[in-house]
């Protein structure tokens, strides 16, 4: 329960500042290049935690250090509460940011030891429903706090439930400790987290609608940190391949099912995450759909998720996981086709069924997908998998939004109609959908080289 709340709390954050973004640029008057530091800032910062909170974990304690990142998480809510400026705003985020890196990683790590192969299943099901929840509430609840209250509600909502779950967490979570680590990778750490924040801000300055020497795909700095963040990544794999104890175990992908999984999971995440920032362009852009309008959209998603996360745990035992995964992943995938033929006279039911079978599918496939990727590992190596999982989603999510922008401010061109603009914008909704529907079947592609061992999952 403890985890469930703090994932909740650091998936919420995510999604919950998208649609306050235009009220926070007219509040502290601040223009979009600077006001998107907002979102991008939190993701940097946590994307330095993903990866390596986990072996923090396992040399201090699990509970020591999910509670920290609590903790940090909190103070940095607080903070963004009490903002005056753009600047301190955005340093706010960058506090939050490592708190909800610490926090994502380790919740599932967390889950995955206190847990044995017969539950582990229903447990991630269970933590899958915040997860979803927070997904779907996100922008729903944010137009609904920016609809009554002023615009720091949407980082106060965080205080009070993060004081309680550390408070709670300090009194009831146990400690749980591997065996003695070897000394900090401190080479591996610094180049991990130095490359992955640089991958991301290379992508979301090269998405830029404003061109200039650090904004869009040609500038000299986002070249440069893509090219020195995929460099660095080279020479982290190379050390820690070398290292008795690195940050990340990379022998993990010597796993034939956690490696399958890692390559499907960033497929789909380059769709998940790309069709969160699409379909709220499209409802607001070309159907006139209100900032609260269109996060009620997302509302049933969260239902149906956490309704069949839970359960996927339960039907695995006797279908077993790989069923589920393929049979959800079809449902995802016709999820993004039927929205690829898009326009400006779509009926809301046609929009709502996509929406469904986007629910369904991801409902049905992610725990098992999950579950099935961890399946043979050892308890340490189950650490390391959670970081790399995490970190690989919002990566991947980068990449398909970093793609999806480029298409879609690509898509107008200046002295057009404005029905020629129009069509052109919708039409570059529609091919960003289809794009996400390519990436989903390649997933899908790799899910089928998956080998499940049912024999294992019964004992």
């Amino acid at each position: 329960m403890l985890v469930m709340v703090g994932t909740a709390m650091a998936v919420l954050d995510s999604t919950i500042v998208n649609v306050g973004i235009p009220v926070i640029m007219r509040m502290l008057d601040t223009p979009l290049e600077m006001a998107q530091w907002v979102v991008t800032a939190y993701l940097v910062s946590m994307c330095v935690m993903l990866p390596t909170a986990g072996w923090i974990a396992q040399k201090w304690g699990y509970k020591k250090i999910y509670l920290t990142g609590l903790v940090v998480f909190t103070l940095g809510s607080l903070l963004c509460t009490f903002a005056s400026s753009i600047e301190w705003l955005v340093a706010a985020r960058v506090i939050e940011g490592f708190g909800s890196g610490t926090v994502q990683s380790l919740g599932m790590a967390i889950i995955i030891r206190h847990f044995d192969n017969k539950m582990r299943g229903l447990a991630l099901g269970l933590w899958a429903i915040a997860a979803a929840a927070s997904v779907s509430m996100g922008p729903y609840l944010g137009g609904i706090l920016l609809t009554h209250f002023h615009w720091n509600a949407l980082f106060m909502v965080n205080v009070p439930v993060g004081v309680i779950a550390s408070v709670a967490t300090f009194f009831v979570m146990r400690e749980v400790k591997d065996s003695p680590m070897g000394r900090f990778d401190l080479v591996g750490f610094l180049l991990v987290a130095l490359a992955t924040p640089l991958l991301v801000v290379g992508l979301a300055m090269g998405a830029a609608q404003t061109k200039s020497a650090i904004g869009g795909w040609d500038s000299p700095f986002v070249i440069s940190s893509i090219i020195i963040s995929l460099v660095m990544l080279v020479f982290f794999v190379l050390h820690s391949l070398r290292n008795p104890s690195p940050v990340i175990d990379l022998s993990i992908f010597r796993n034939r099912s956690f490696a399958v999984s890692i390559i499907a999971l960033t497929c789909f995440g380059i769709g998940l995450y790309g069709g969160n920032y699409l379909l709220p362009l499209y409802l607001e852009h070309s159907l006139s759909y209100s900032a609260l309008a269109a996060g009620s959209v997302f509302l049933p998603v969260g239902l149906i998720q956490g309704s069949l996360a839970p359960l996927t745990g339960i039907f695995s035992r006797w279908t077993g996981n790989k069923i589920l995964i393929v049979s959800g992943l079809v449902i995802f995938t016709s999820y993004f086709l039927l929205s690829s033929i898009f326009d400006t006279t779509t009926s809301a039911w046609l929009i709502s069924t996509t929406v469904y079978m986007r629910g369904i599918g991801i409902g049905l496939a992610f725990t098992p997908l999950n579950t099935m990727a961890v399946s043979n590992l050892t308890p340490p190596q189950m650490t390391s998998a959670s970081g790399v999982a995490n970190t690989v989603k919002q990566v991947s999510g980068s990449i398909g939004i970093a793609i999806f922008t480029a298409l879609i401010s690509s898509s107008t061109i200046a002295g057009q109609s404005l029905a020629c603009r129009e069509h052109d914008y919708v039409g570059a909704i529609d091919t960003s959908f289809m794009l996400a529907a390519i990436f989903s079947i390649l997933g899908l592609v790799a899910v089928l080289f998956l080998r499940e061992k049912r024999a294992t999952q019964d004992k």
